[in-house]
């Protein structure tokens, strides 16, 4: 079987042919292709400099076609939502509390312990009244807090003069070096204000601390008054506790 060549404009033409054939490589009106399936068509040397310029992209077999360098595929499904992790830590310095009661806190037993009884809660952030006497300021995490208290103590109904302890405990122990002595007149023509603060450190998930009083005088108690016993403005409560964590 013979070939014509001829050279038309500048192109070489073969006629009879409709391929060619340089080693495994075949040139044909379709395109460039191999006669080996197995055998990769390579276009250009390593080291080249040049680049390989499509007229409009590429076209993959499954009809696909690349105009860019980027290439997404369609967004598929979300996946299941995963287990819950471990609450972390509470961040921050943000323990607090504040609490107060009500009504007078009597001195039933000259002599012995009493505690400071909040049963009204107005915020509880990390930090709760608890305990069978709701007397227990309790602290949900550790660290430092600054406890801030105002007790109305009255003698008022007391034949002698009163002497009244007040001091801190701390999960049941007495805080060293806590403790303060109030002399209350008796047949007093108005009440005494015990009001200050003290700091408490705690290492351990809900601790503790109370407020302790004493007195031998049995007229001595921390004074609450309603709405209507007050002279001016709303009720007094017998007793006022805030709580803010100052410290981890």
């Amino acid at each position: 079987m013979q070939a014509g060549l001829t050279v038309s404009g500048g192109t070489l033409l073969i006629d009879g042919a409709d391929s060619l054939r340089i080693g495994n490589m075949r040139l044909t009106s379709g395109g460039l292709e191999s006669i080996l399936s197995s055998q990769d068509i390579q276009i250009g040397n390593p080291g080249d400099t040049g680049y390989l310029s499509t007229a409009r992209g590429i076209k993959f077999p499954d009809g696909t076609t690349q105009q860019t360098a980027t290439l997404r595929g369609e967004r598929g499904p979300a996946g299941a939502t995963g287990p819950q992790g471990e609450v972390g830590p509470a961040g921050g310095f943000g323990g607090s509390g504040a609490f107060f009661e009500p009504d007078s806190q009597l001195n039933r037993r000259p002599g012995d312990v009493n505690y400071v009884v909040l049963n009204k809660s107005i915020s509880e952030n990390g930090v709760r009244v608890t305990g069978e006497r709701m007397s227990r300021i309790t602290f949900a995490k550790p660290g430092t807090y600054n406890i801030s208290f105002s007790l109305q103590m009255d003698n008022i109904d007391g034949a002698t003069d009163g002497v009244v302890n007040i001091w801190l405990t701390q999960n049941d122990r007495d805080v060293s070096d806590s403790n303060t002595q109030l002399l209350l007149p008796r047949r007093s023509k108005g009440a005494y204000v015990a009001a200050w603060n003290f700091f408490v450190t705690t290492r351990d998930d809900d601790e503790y601390a109370e407020l302790a009083w004493a007195s031998a005088e049995p007229g001595v108690k921390i004074l609450g008054l309603a709405d209507e016993q007050t002279t001016y403005g709303p009720a007094i409560p017998s007793a006022i506790v805030t709580v803010n964590q100052v410290g981890q």
